[in-house]
C-alpha cells in the first residue's frame, strides 16, 4: 500500500471520527432539549464533585443560574449528609452507580426541598473515573404529604389509645385491620398480632359469631346497629358502623366496643333497691294501715250489730262504714299488689302470671291463658320481678296495639334454660326488628338485659305476635326435668 493509500485511509478514520463525535453532540443536545420540557433534573460532576453542567429542571428546582451552578460543589447544595456525600462519592467512583438516594439541598432562597437521585459513573478508555451523570426527581410535595400521613396517623392512634373504649376495623371477611390498646387489653392479643385476628377470636375466644351479635345485620343491611353480649361473665355495649364504597359496596366495619359489666351491675342494685323500697312500702301498708282499716271495719261491724237492736233507724251509717272500710282495704291491697306483684316464696312468679292471666281477662274480656306444666322454680327474687315486669309490658301491647281476641301465657325450665312467652292472635308486626325500638319493648329490653336475658319478637305462622324471653339460671335450681 502506498503512502497516498495510507493518508486517504487515515482521512477517511478521522472523518468518521468527527461525524460519529458530531452525532455524540447532536445527541446530547437533543437529551438535554428533552429534559428540559420535563420536571427532571440532571448534574454532571467531575471527579472531585464539582459541577459542570446542569439541565433547566435543575436550575428551576434550586433558582440558581446555569454560571452559578457551574461555581459550586455537589455538598454546596446540601441542607444535610454533607458528611455522608463525602464518604459515599469515593465508593461510587469504584462501583459506578447509585440508585435511590435522598438528599436535602437549599434552595437560592433558603428553602429546603428532597430529591432523589439515580447516577451513574462514566470511565475514559482507561477505566478512570471521567465523570458523573445524575438524575434528580423533586419529591418534596410527596415526601410532605407522607409526613402529614404519618403524623394524622400518630395523632388518630394516640387518641384512639387513650380513649376507654375498645375501636376495632375490620375487612369484609371479618378479619383486624387496626385496632387500638384497648382492644388488645381486652382479647390478651398483644397490638402488634391482632391483625388478621377474627371478631370472635378477640371478644369470647369461641368459633364462630355468638347469638344476638350486633356484627352481621350492618354487613347485610348496610346500617349501623348496636346491642349487647354477654361473654366471660362479662356484658359489653357493641356499636357496629359499616363502611362503604363511593359505589355503597360494603368494604368493611367499625366496631366500638364498651365494657358495661360495673354500669349493669350498678343498674341493677339500684333496681334493687328500688323494688327493696317498694317491698318496704308495701309491708308497711299492709302492716301499718292494712292493721288499723281492718279495725276499724270489726268495730263498725260490732257498732252495727248493736245498734241494729237499739237504734234501727242509725245502723245504715254504721253499714256505710263498713262498707267504705272493705272498699279501702280492696285499694289497698291492689297498690300493695302493684307494689309487689311477685311474692317471696318459691311459687311466687308463677302464682303472679298467673295472677296477671286472670286479671286481663276480667278486665278486658280477652281470653287469657296460663300454660306452666310443670312447677319452675327460681330462688332470685330480682330476676322473678323482672321476668313479671316483662310479661306485663308483653301483655299490655298486645291489649293495646294487637287486635287480639286471645293471648297465652307460656313459662317452661329445661335444666338451666328458661323460657317465658306471651303470644297473641293479633294483627302481627310488620317489622320485628324495627318494633324493638318502641318505648314500651326497650323497657322489656332493658330489663331483660339486667337479669341476662335475651328477648326476641317474632310473627307466628298462624297470625298474631309472639314475644320471648330466654335466660340461663344457676344449676341449683329446680329445672322441668328432675
Amino acid at each position: 500500500m502506498t503512502d497516498a493509500e495510507i493518508i486517504e485511509g487515515l482521512r477517511q478514520e478521522i472523518s468518521m471520527v468527527k461525524a460519529a463525535y458530531n452525532e455524540l453532540l447532536n445527541d446530547e443536545r437533543r437529551k438535554m432539549l428533552m429534559l428540559d420540557d420535563v420536571p427532571l433534573g440532571e448534574i454532571v460532576l467531575d471527579p472531585d464533585s464539582r459541577m459542570i453542567g446542569v439541565n433547566k429542571g435543575f436550575e428551576e428546582f434550586l433558582g440558581y443560574s446555569r454560571e452559578e451552578f457551574l461555581s459550586m460543589r455537589f455538598h454546596d447544595l446540601l441542607a444535610e449528609g454533607v458528611d455522608i456525600h463525602e464518604s459515599i462519592f469515593p465508593v461510587f467512583k469504584r462501583t459506578g452507580i447509585v440508585k435511590n438516594i435522598t438528599w436535602k439541598m437549599k434552595k437560592k432562597n433558603g428553602d429546603v426541598i428532597t430529591v432523589l437521585l439515580y447516577g451513574r459513573a462514566v470511565y475514559d478508555a482507561d477505566g478512570n473515573f471521567a465523570q458523573a451523570r445524575g438524575i434528580i426527581l423533586n419529591i418534596t410535595d410527596r415526601v410532605n404529604a407522607d409526613e402529614a400521613l404519618k403524623k394524622s396517623e400518630q395523632e388518630k392512634a394516640l387518641i384512639l389509645d387513650v380513649m376507654s373504649d375498645c375501636i376495632i376495623y375490620y375487612d369484609t371477611d371479618m378479619r383486624v385491620i387496626w385496632a387500638n390498646r384497648v382492644a388488645s387489653k381486652l382479647s390478651g392479643i398483644p397490638v402488634e398480632n391482632i391483625a388478621g385476628k377474627y371478631c370472635y377470636e378477640i371478644c369470647h375466644k369461641e368459633k364462630g359469631f355468638c347469638r344476638g351479635c350486633p356484627v352481621g345485620h350492618p354487613m347485610m343491611s348496610k346500617e349501623p346497629q348496636s346491642g349487647e353480649v354477654r361473654a366471660a361473665g362479662m356484658v359489653f355495649h357493641i356499636l357496629t358502623h359499616p363502611v362503604l364504597s363511593e359505589k355503597g359496596d360494603f368494604v368493611g366495619l367499625v366496631q366500638v366496643i364498651r365494657d358495661i359489666t360495673e354500669q349493669k351491675m350498678l343498674e341493677r342494685q339500684i333496681l334493687e333497691m328500688l323494688s327493696n323500697e317498694r317491698k318496704k312500702i308495701g309491708n308497711d301498708l299492709h302492716d301499718g294501715l292494712g292493721q288499723v282499716l281492718t279495725g276499724i271495719s270489726f268495730l263498725a261491724t260490732a257498732l252495727q250489730q248493736e245498734l241494729k237492736h237499739k237504734l234501727p233507724s242509725e245502723s245504715s251509717s254504721a253499714s256505710d262504714i263498713v262498707e267504705y272500710t272493705k272498699k279501702a282495704l280492696n285499694m289497698m291491697r291492689s297498690v300493695i299488689n302493684g307494689l309487689c306483684p311477685v311474692s317471696e316464696d318459691e311459687q311466687g312468679l308463677m302464682s303472679a302470671l298467673e295472677n296477671m292471666a286472670s286479671g286481663v281477662e276480667k278486665i278486658y274480656g280477652i281470653k287469657c291463658g296460663y300454660v306452666c306444666r310443670k312447677p319452675v322454680i327460681i330462688a332470685d327474687y330480682e330476676v322473678c320481678n323482672h321476668l313479671y315486669f316483662i310479661a306485663h309490658e308483653a301483655m299490655t301491647n298486645a291489649v293495646k296495639h294487637s287486635g287480639c281476641s286471645q293471648i297465652n301465657i307460656f313459662i317452661t325450665k329445661n335444666f338451666d334454660q328458661l323460657r317465658l312467652e306471651i303470644s297473641d292472635n293479633g294483627v302481627g308486626m310488620a317489622d320485628c326488628r324495627k318494633s324493638l325500638n318502641g318505648q314500651g319493648l326497650r323497657i322489656m329490653k332493658y330489663r331483660a338485659s339486667i337479669i341476662g336475658a335475651d328477648i326476641d319478637i317474632i310473627n307466628n305462622i298462624s297470625g298474631g305476635t309472639s314475644v320471648i324471653a330466654t335466660m340461663k339460671v344457676p344449676h341449683g335450681e329446680e329445672s322441668d326435668e328432675q
